[in-house]
């Protein structure tokens, strides 16, 4: 159950799921599987975590429903807004024709868990712990913890000092609009879909240069910091459109 007065949990929440991911690509290394192994080894280990984080939602007295499986009224400029953030990579680096259908066919299924599961904690079960708290810590911890995290696997020793830290700031950005979306719409599907949708078309895209990795990165964090400014006015607005309509008395009408 989640406590009502530790932030560790959520921190140890966070590291759990690391630590189950790493040590399940591990154990694929260790034995020597095929990149559908690989792959079938992280679904199993997404799906452990996915089951999991869901009964700590359950546990908490919350059903999944509340936090908004649906993406019913949510302004189209949120959903233009994510679409273009999925469409920047396999724009810039191109799609690997090469893919075998079944290695597609996994891929999907491994990245539709590791949106929920990701989604779930980082934006469900922090958002239930840390509402009461502001908007602000909510937004800055969530994306905090889960940009550090990510930062574990973008460490090793291929990938250059400059593309590790863009990528750290990357996934704090992009942790920042997820959050942001979700506390506006408090429509959970959405980010999940995002999520999803933004890792397959990344899995499926083309292996390039270092350098064009980091033209790519760099696109996607200016476009991230547009999309929080937008986000942020979106959110100012229905602010003022929600206060006007509580301090309307009843039966006059405003007309804006």
């Amino acid at each position: 159950m989640i406590k009502k007065n530790s932030y560790l949990v959520l921190i140890l929440y966070s590291i759990f799921l690391t630590f189950t991911v790493s040590f399940f690509s591990a154990l694929s290394a260790i034995l020597h599987t095929s990149e559908k192994g690989m792959i079938v080894i992280q679904i199993l280990a997404f799906s452990l975590m996915a089951i999991f984080f869901t009964r700590q939602i359950i546990k908490n007295h919350t059903s999944l429903k509340k936090l908004g499986f649906s993406l019913k009224n949510i302004d189209y400029r949120i959903f233009i807004m994510l679409g273009v953030i999925i469409l920047v990579q396999p724009m810039m680096l191109g799609i690997d024709v090469t893919i075998s259908l079944s290695v597609l066919m996994l891929t999907v299924v491994q990245m539709i868990l590791v949106g929920y599961t990701e989604e779930l904690l980082f934006r469900g079960i922090f958002f239930l712990k840390l509402k009461d708290k502001g908007p602000v810590l909510y937004v800055l911890f969530s994306s905090l913890v889960f940009s550090l995290l990510h930062s574990a696997s973008a460490i090793n020793p291929e990938t250059g000092s400059t593309l590790v830290i863009l990528q750290v700031v990357n996934a704090f950005l992009l942790g920042i609009v997820f959050a942001l979306t979700f506390f506006i719409t408090k429509k959970i599907l959405i980010v999940m879909l995002a999520h999803t949708f933004f890792n397959i078309f990344a899995s499926i895209s083309n292996q390039v240069s270092l350098e064009r990795n980091i033209y790519s990165v760099i696109v996607l964090s200016i476009l991230y910091i547009v999309c929080i400014l937008i986000l942020s006015f979106i959110r100012k607005k229905n602010n003022h459109v929600n206060s006007l309509n509580k301090s309307t008395l009843p039966g006059i009408k405003v007309n804006l």
